[in-house]
């Protein structure tokens, strides 16, 4: 692995009707049943940390997603020890966490979602998913191209 360092969208980006689309179009094409969707997304994200890659925001503060995995905390830390918000009052959550009590439920809305672009910007509960989701993206791009 030659790039070691992946980062996020801003949340600006992530609120993009388009952006959305691009997204749900990678998550509904990474495996073959919903949950495999969601087992992908978090694998190629766990992956590229467990290879030595780090993931970052995109003013450059490194994730720690060790300590999310070890001590079970819902938010994402910096190596510097600050929850790390992509927007005032909305937190990182964990990538285990991001796709809701029922990730399968979150899967099928995304399939209904797929191909209808919305007027109005994603709402705040799905930021952290699609920053997750950005960033298995890139993974992917990274890994296998």
């Amino acid at each position: 692995m030659t790039t070691t360092i992946i980062f996020g969208p801003r949340a600006v980006e992530l609120r993009k009707p388009a952006t959305e689309q691009k997204l749900v179009g990678f998550v509904l094409n990474v495996g073959s049943t919903d949950m495999m969707c969601c087992d992908a997304i978090q694998g190629l994200v766990q992956s590229w940390s467990d290879a030595g890659g780090d993931i970052a925001t995109a003013c450059g503060r490194v994730l720690d997603i060790e300590r999310a995995e070890y001590t079970g905390e819902e938010v994402i830390y910096d190596t510097d020890g600050q929850v790390v918000f992509l927007e005032p009052r909305v937190p990182l959550i964990r990538i285990e966490d991001c796709f809701g009590a029922s990730p399968r439920r979150c899967i099928n809305h995304m399939r209904a979602k797929a191909g209808q672009i919305s007027q109005r910007r994603v709402s705040v509960e799905n930021l952290s998913r699609y920053y997750w989701v950005a960033v298995a993206k890139q993974a992917f791009k990274l890994t296998f191209d």
